[in-house]
């Protein structure tokens, strides 16, 4: 699979770009997070107003190639963009048969800081996933929108999608790396932590309680996993905190379809950490505390 191919490009080739509206995306990550004592509605309103926000920041088309990065990360961008093989000389994360995930570092002169490239290759979906947004796009829009009501979200750098007659040929995705952390799959039964019993419930906990705000602004995450959400090194189980690393399958619906899908974005995350029931419904009703007007109760949720 090659990083790139664009619009007229040959496949691994990349060319220079220019970065665009960088000062306007400034404005996005500087809106300041909403108070989570406010009102399911105030906060549905807030994240949406940052998502639709930064879509307007990117500008983004679906009829032609665009690109965009945050303030700041111009040189940076234009740098891996024009040096892919510095990309894959990186530690080669995951693949799947439409993406690519990279970690590799930038050079002194622009920070020596380490990122994730995220590359999709979009010609094997259907026609009308190619004539949507990406998932490079959704999970830009919703990573401004859910750090807006306060949960922690790796920092998105840059975004871009290539077209050819306004179908997707590719797009891709530039996150900082957050340093010095694991993913939740080290907790689960083959991981290297799976035996800390009291660090894995520390990090369900508050997994759990991020989830809720989620969901009381009518954000589904749609495949809520353990490595999909990092921690600390140096965390224990009385100072536990989580950062959201991937969003691209959260999606804002109406309130009236959460209360069907609350329950499944839950149990994805039992799943992956073998919960016993008695553990499962305590976090639960931890869940219910943080969200009260979800339409259940400790009962019918755990039925559910």
């Amino acid at each position: 699979m090659a990083l790139a191919c664009g619009k007229g490009r040959r496949p691994g080739y990349i060319i220079g770009i220019h970065c665009i509206q960088q000062t306007k995306a400034a404005e996005v990550s500087a809106m300041p997070i909403v108070n989570q004592d406010h009102s399911s509605d105030v906060l549905r309103e807030r994240a949406r107003e940052a998502l639709r926000r930064q879509y307007d920041a990117m500008k983004v088309s679906r009829f032609s190639d665009w690109e965009w990065c945050a303030e700041g990360f111009g040189e940076g961008l234009d740098w891996l963009l024009n040096h892919p093989k510095n990309i894959r000389k990186g530690t080669y994360l995951t693949r799947t048969p439409d993406k690519e995930v990279w970690r590799c570092g930038l050079p002194t002169a622009l920070g020596s800081y380490p990122i994730i490239y995220k590359y999709y290759d979009c010609n094997r979906s259907g026609l009308l996933d190619r004539l949507a947004v990406s998932n490079a796009v959704n999970e830009a829009v919703n990573t401004f929108a859910l750090r807006r009501i306060g949960i922690p979200m790796s920092e998105v750098l840059a975004c871009g999608e290539y077209r050819q007659l306004g179908l997707l040929n590719s797009a891709f995705l530039i996150a900082r790396c957050a340093e010095n952390t694991y993913d939740g799959s080290v907790l689960m039964p083959t991981g290297m932590l799976a035996d800390n019993r009291a660090l894995k419930l520390s990090f369900a906990a508050k997994a759990m309680k991020y989830l809720a705000l989620a969901h009381r602004c009518s954000c589904l995450h749609g495949s809520y996993k353990a490595h999909k959400i990092l921690f600390g090194v140096d965390a224990d189980e009385d100072d536990m905190d989580v950062i959201w690393a991937d969003v691209s399958t959260c999606r804002f619906v109406s309130p009236k379809m959460m209360r069907r899908e609350i329950p499944m974005d839950m149990v994805r995350l039992f799943g992956d950490l073998r919960f016993s029931a008695d553990e499962s419904k305590k976090l639960c009703n931890e869940d219910l505390q943080d969200k009260p007007d979800g339409g259940y109760s400790g009962p019918t949720l755990w039925k559910a």
